[in-house]
Formats: structure tokens, C-alpha cells, sequence
């Protein structure tokens, strides 16, 4: 689930869709990063609005279909 080695960053995009936004995947933007997934069938922008993983502001951004991530 995306690159912690190389984290943090500040522009992610994940190309498989999550059932839920990912943890592991929060995680990794650096502070005011912005990441850009698909969560069920949403598109997810979420930026990290501040040092600690759960200082995120997600919104949503229309409906798609894409391969499963596992």
C-alpha cells in the first residue's frame, strides 16, 4: 500500500480502488500533501492538513470504476 520508504510525499495518486481510505495510505503524504484515491466507487482527494495522520481533509469527487486493491 503505496511507498512508505519513500514517504512522505506530496502528490500521490492511486490507481485501485480501496472498500475504505487506507490507513497505510494516509499516512504518507507529507504535512499539506494531497493524495488522490478511489474509495468504493468516489473519488477521494485527501490532504493532510497538519503533522499527525488523522489531521486530513477528505472530499469527494464524482463516481468511477476501478480494479480492486488488494
Amino acid at each position: 500500500l503505496g511507498a512508505p520508504p519513500e514517504a512522505p510525499s506530496a502528490r500521490s495518486l492511486v490507481s485501485a480502488s480501496a472498500r475504505t481510505l487506507p490507513d497505510a495510505l494516509v499516512e504518507q503524504p507529507d504535512e499539506g500533501g494531497i493524495m488522490v484515491v478511489p474509495v468504493g466507487s468516489a473519488m477521494t482527494r485527501v490532504r493532510r492538513t497538519g503533522p499527525d495522520p488523522q489531521d486530513v481533509e477528505t472530499t469527494t469527487h464524482g463516481s468511477y470504476s476501478f480494479v480492486p486493491l488488494r
